[in-house]
């Protein structure tokens, strides 16, 4: 877990959240899964975080390996994609819920030096 991935948790934790963290599935890893108890209901939530000096790093134009699209915005509804819509992300993540009505949250953020 690195330092975007801590705070966010610790965020969440501090305002009544019981958290899964780093959930594997397969290849792939869950950053936070998030559950939230309102009035003897939960609210559930998958969470993704990028934050980080380079945050776009994810998303840029052309990935080392050539398999992202040179169109930006392509490359972004890509990562997107992968990170939330997975067939495999996403019944993995309703067997941990007991439900299919959760919120995906995606966290992005850039990390300055301390001047």
């Amino acid at each position: 877990m690195n330092f975007g991935e801590q705070f966010v948790a610790s965020a969440l934790q501090s305002l009544g959240y019981f958290l899964i963290q780093g959930l594997k599935i397969g290849v792939r890893e869950v950053d936070l899964l998030a559950v939230k108890p309102i009035k003897g209901k939960f609210k559930y939530y998958h969470i993704e975080i990028q934050i980080s000096r380079h945050p776009v790093g994810v998303l840029r134009a052309q990935s080392r390996f050539g398999k992202t699209s040179a169109n930006p915005i392509k490359a972004a509804n890509e990562y997107i994609n992968k990170k939330f819509f997975h067939k495999d992300v996403i019944k993995s993540i309703t067997n941990q819920f007991g439900t299919s009505k959760f919120q995906r949250i995606f966290i992005h953020g850039l990390l300055k030096n301390p001047e």
